[in-house]
């Protein structure tokens, strides 16, 4: 624990900022998909970019925001 470098977060305004301009581009059929989760799936992709952090995830939504936001990723098996 005591290794362990606390993250800081990143400016929220630029985060939700991207999201909405991420949302359209990434998601076509957001709306088939339901706004609020992939809103949150962008959010948490920008989060992890911002802060150099390694994202764990079992949700393949993140691979498709990968190709647009360059965050580290490993996808983990449910």
């Amino acid at each position: 624990m005591r290794q362990l470098v606390p993250v800081e977060p990143p400016p929220w305004r630029r985060c939700w900022y991207e999201a909405g301009k991420l949302l359209p581009k990434i998601f076509a059929d957001h709306e088939a998909i339901g706004l609020a989760r992939l809103q949150n799936d962008c959010l948490i992709a920008l989060t992890a970019w911002s802060t150099e952090s390694l994202l764990f995830t079992a949700d393949s939504h993140f691979a498709t925001i990968r190709r647009h936001v360059p965050f580290q990723l490993r996808r983990i098996e449910p």
